[in-house]
């Protein structure tokens, strides 16, 4: 498996080739394929499988996050993570951490 991160332009910032017994974890770190670290902003992250026979597999990609707030218009629900705002829709799990 590889995971892609990019900026905000597309432009492929890291490449990391993951353990297959981290069992699906990922951090990234913001550290550059370069060594240099990132600039804050916007990044995206995808993954890249093959199976045994090099034929490509699906990745779905969850995250975890803190919900700084929840806001809705009254059709809809957003979860405020890190400053960014997501859909309530994709919602997988959520529980209740400690409070730092």
């Amino acid at each position: 498996m590889t995971a892609t991160v990019k900026d905000s332009l597309g432009a492929t910032v890291a490449t990391v080739a993951l353990d297959p017994d981290a069992q699906g974890t990922f951090e990234w770190d913001g550290t550059k394929s370069d060594g240099s670290k990132a600039e804050p902003g916007a990044y995206t992250l995808s993954i890249s499988t093959v199976n045994a026979s090099g034929s490509s597999l699906t990745a779905t990609i969850n995250s975890v996050g803190r919900v700084d707030d929840v806001v809705t218009d009254g059709s809809s629900i957003m979860l405020g993570v890190n400053g960014i705002r997501f859909s309530a829709t994709g919602l997988v799990a959520l529980t209740a951490g400690s409070e730092d």
